[in-house]
């Protein structure tokens, strides 16, 4: 975090690296956070497998989804299992709500793997998704479209997109700033 939203400033001042142990889970990896938080939100796993969450759209006043699980959990779920970037969705999916996606409140996942262990030639992506489904994005499918990299951000790239209207998913418009959510 850069704390932004942080008036103490814990975000920035203090990190906590940890690691978890083979006896907990069926892979070792490690995680990197701010105390207090009890989830994952970085790390990569001894197979090189790297997720980071980033904010993701969410319809608003949308219906409320049903056996929903936070997406950091779904984070820990792909260091503890995932040996590559294959088999991620996999996982991803096991997660769904009831309403068919696996974020509740929107996510971005973005994902990557040791380029010398991966079994696909992609070595990165990222998971667009909401309480409704989702969509996984690859190096080229966005712009900048650059054969060797993804690029994320706080909004959808391909989920919901259509370039013509670059501040809006499915149709609406995006809100950068919680001001703007809480002005309207």
């Amino acid at each position: 975090m850069d704390g932004e939203n942080d008036f103490r400033k814990v975000t920035v001042a203090y990190l906590l690296v940890l690691s978890v142990a083979p006896t907990e889970t069926p892979l070792r990896f490690v995680h990197i956070m701010w105390p207090g938080f009890v989830a994952t939100s970085s790390g990569f796993n001894e197979r090189g497998v790297y997720v980071m969450a980033n904010s993701g759209s969410s319809t608003p006043n949308a219906e409320v989804a049903q056996r929903a699980t936070p997406d950091t959990y779904v984070q820990r779920a792909i260091l503890t299992n995932a040996e590559s970037l294959a088999g991620v969705s996999a996982i991803v999916d096991q997660y769904s709500c009831n309403l068919g996606g696996t974020c509740p409140a929107g996510c971005i996942l973005v994902m990557g793997e040791a380029a010398g262990e991966s079994t696909t030639s992609r070595h990165g992506m990222v998971y667009e998704g909401d309480r409704y489904g989702g969509a996984y994005r690859f190096p080229t499918d966005a712009a900048p479209a650059v054969p060797t990299a993804v690029m994320a951000t706080n909004h959808f790239l391909k989920y919901g997109y259509d370039p013509l209207y670059y501040n809006e998913n499915f149709g609406q418009e995006v809100v950068a700033n919680i001001f703007q959510v809480y002005s309207k």
